[in-house]
């Protein structure tokens, strides 16, 4: 019986895994090994959060020479933003943006492929340097912060920790292309808000200047690859001219779903425009 990890990557990765140019590849058992190695390379913390693998390479013997470069470019960016769905949808976390490489062997026998996951960086050690960032008594997060996206939308900061990137599962989602899917993330302590990037592929400049960590100051302007943010604090909260975001409804099942931009969200893989939520939706 084919277990919930196994069926979920099946139903995220079979598709792709078949268009992969290879003779006579045995795509069950692709996704069966891909689950082992998930499986075998998961790490989970004290508060039993689940760290998948974010680095996963598939060998094979290729057909020809350049059967290994023929193609593989879409297929491999596909098949990476579907792990990382698949994943996310059973819960697991990652530290790092799924990455699959494909490579060649002309020792395996045609139609095998063999499978390798590893972290790009120890998951345990990352929740360790969080956690020194939220010691009781240390982690009170400053009265009225709040942030100011794109000069028209404002983020009230209340927790101790906010992440920030273009998956939907952060706290602030930020729907463009040169956002990290894990891009920066605010730690609360004792009374002001710590940025740190996130090892993000733009960076993150506070004031002009990359940084990698910083002690935020009202009147910071942010810079999150190309969108413009500005930290302030207020005891009377966020200007009235800049509307909150509304998280989307969760009775909302279309992947189409509000951001907290007030944007719409699509499928990474699909290639029609971003529409911003006409005024009149916005609140």
């Amino acid at each position: 019986m084919m277990s919930e990890l196994d069926a979920t990557l099946a139903r995220y990765l079979e598709e792709s895994l078949t268009s992969l140019p290879w003779l006579g590849i045995d795509v069950p058992g692709i996704i069966r090994n891909l689950a082992g190695e998930i499986v075998a390379s998961t790490r989970q913390d004290s508060d039993n959060n689940r760290y998948a693998p974010d680095q996963f390479t598939l060998t094979a013997c290729p057909g020809s020479s350049s059967d290994i470069r023929k193609g593989l470019g879409l297929v491999q960016s596909q098949i990476s933003l579907q792990m990382e769905e698949a994943l996310a949808t059973l819960g697991y976390r990652l530290t790092h943006p799924v990455h699959v490489t494909f490579a060649s062997d002309p020792t395996l026998r045609i139609g095998v492929v063999r499978v390798i996951a590893w972290h790009s960086r120890d998951p345990l050690q990352l929740t360790d340097q969080m956690q020194e960032y939220e010691e009781p008594g240390t982690s009170t997060p400053p009265r009225g912060a709040f942030l100011i996206v794109s000069g028209k939308r404002n983020f009230p900061l209340r927790n101790k920790r906010v992440r920030i990137g273009r998956r939907l599962d952060n706290d602030l989602v930020l729907d463009d292309n040169h956002v990290s899917r894990q891009h920066a993330e605010l730690i609360a302590r004792e009374g002001y808000y710590i940025l740190r990037d996130m090892n993000s592929t733009a960076g993150t400049r506070v004031n002009k200047t990359l940084i990698k960590e910083h002690r935020l100051e009202p009147g910071d302007l942010i810079h999150i690859a190309s969108i413009e943010i500005i930290y302030n604090e207020d005891p009377l909260g966020p200007p009235t001219e800049t509307p909150p975001y509304k998280p989307a409804s969760s009775a909302d099942s279309s992947r189409d779903r509000s951001t907290p931009m007030g944007m719409r969200t699509i499928h990474d893989l699909e290639t029609r425009a971003l529409k911003e939520d006409s005024p009149s939706k916005a609140s």
